[in-house]
Formats: structure tokens, C-alpha cells, sequence
């Protein structure tokens, strides 16, 4: 049997292919007894910001064995996750075919793996390293779409048997290409791993991949192409690519 401590020591290993990471998981997803001490409930941050979207196409970066992936799938999103444990994505397959969901769950290491081009509306990270899929991620989500992700401060490896995590705002500047929807550092309970300290730093982010700015203009709900002039008063306003300029006066 794998002690606790063990697995505090593998919950946060990379998902990137090192020798023993997938052998690792592969023995705790394999030992029944110690299955209980992870979380099996979806992540929260992700059932709370989930809420505001409309369900599409999702993917699940380290999917262990499922548990924010099942999660999706039965809030209607078509999901696909991956993780390097086979064990892990056979608990997963498992799980999603006795409650009767599709899901796709795959083996794969994330340095590898494909995100394609703009074809996911929501990517997530939970308590997976970013590392340098950030421009991989941006080309995979859809114009608009989202990317969650929740994981440790650098300051908890003074608090766990394990080194790394973000630095302070390490995230915004990860995702300064992106339209930031939410950021939090705070101090609660890990939502994953053996949990072997009351409180540890977390950081979560949502952050959206910008969309094509729109063409033209509006003023009281009509729509103005660039070039197009109206008047405010005895102000001449004209659409440029930026928005309304002033021009010049009107004549009454």
C-alpha cells in the first residue's frame, strides 16, 4: 500500500514525460485503499465558473481518473481528456461508462499531445503544470474561449514535500495575451492530493482567448460602418477602426 506522505510527493508531478511519472500514477490509481484519499469531486472553482458558460467542446489537460472530466461531460459539454497514467484514464473509462456518459479518454503526455486549432471552447488545468503549452493552448481554444486553471503558489513547497507551483501574478504574465476574467491568490485547503496541512497558497485562473475586434460602429442601436459619420449635438462623430472620433460640427 502507497503511504500518504507518497502521495502528497506524486499529486503535483509533472504531467511531461520523466522517467517514472506514469509508473507512479499507474501504482496509486492501482491501489484501491489509497484511491479514497484523493478528491473524487469535480474541482469547485471549476463547477462555479462552468455555471457561467454555455457547455461545447472541452478538454481536460491530466485527467487522472476523471473526475473533472465526468463532470463536464454530464453538465452536456463533449469532453475529451488525457493523462500519461493509463491506470488513471482506465478508472475514468470506467467511471464515465457506469453513469451512462461519453466522454473521450486518452493516454497521451501532454509535451506530445495535439490541441489543434481553434477547436475547444474550454481548456483546463487542474493542478497540472502549464509549463510551455501556453501558445499551444491559445491556438487550440476557440476565439472566446476560456482557459481554467487552479494550482499551488511557489510558496507551498515550504509546506509540502514538493517543489513548485506559481510565483506571485506568475499567472497574469503566463496569460498576458489573454482577456483576464478572474484571478485569485489565496489561502484555503488543496482541492487535490493527500492533504497533510490544513491551508496551502492557491492561485486560480480564468482567461478568455480574445476574439477578432468587431467592425463598425454603433450609436443608439443602429449600426454604422467605419467611415460613416452621425451627429451628438453640434458634434460631427465619425467611425474609424478604433471606435467613434470627432470629425467636426453638425449643421442645423
Amino acid at each position: 500500500m502507497i503511504h500518504a506522505l507518497a502521495l502528497l510527493l506524486f499529486a503535483f508531478a509533472p504531467l511531461f514525460a520523466q522517467n517514472g511519472i506514469a509508473e507512479q500514477y499507474n501504482a496509486i490509481y492501482s491501489d484501491g485503499a489509497e484511491q479514497a484519499t484523493f478528491n473524487h469531486a469535480p474541482n469547485a472553482f471549476l463547477v462555479e465558473f462552468a455555471k457561467t458558460l454555455k457547455p461545447g467542446r472541452a478538454l481536460d489537460v491530466g485527467m487522472s481518473q476523471g473526475r473533472n472530466t465526468i463532470y463536464l461531460a454530464q453538465q452536456g459539454w463533449q469532453v475529451t481528456g488525457f493523462d500519461l497514467s493509463d491506470a488513471g484514464v482506465k478508472l475514468a473509462r470506467e467511471q464515465a461508462a457506469k453513469l451512462q456518459m461519453r466522454v473521450t479518454a486518452i493516454v497521451a503526455d501532454a509535451a506530445a499531445y495535439d490541441f489543434g486549432e481553434a477547436q475547444w471552447d474550454l481548456i483546463v488545468f487542474s493542478y497540472v503544470p502549464v509549463g510551455d503549452l501556453v501558445e499551444r493552448v491559445e491556438r487550440g481554444l476557440k476565439p472566446g474561449g476560456i482557459v481554467l486553471v487552479e494550482n499551488f503558489h511557489r510558496d507551498t513547497a515550504k509546506l509540502r514535500l514538493l517543489y513548485g507551483g506559481f510565483g506571485d501574478n506568475e499567472l497574469l504574465q503566463v496569460f498576458h495575451a489573454f482577456r483576464i476574467l478572474h484571478y485569485e491568490d489565496v489561502l484555503t485547503r488543496q482541492d487535490w492530493g493527500a492533504q497533510l496541512v490544513d491551508e496551502n497558497r492557491i492561485v486560480r485562473l480564468a482567461a478568455q482567448r480574445p476574439k477578432p475586434a468587431a467592425t463598425g460602429c454603433t450609436w443608439e442601436s443602429r449600426p454604422y460602418t467605419e467611415g460613416e459619420t452621425a451627429c451628438w449635438g453640434i458634434i460631427r462623430m465619425a467611425c474609424r477602426p478604433q471606435g467613434w472620433m470627432r470629425l467636426g460640427s453638425c449643421s442645423h
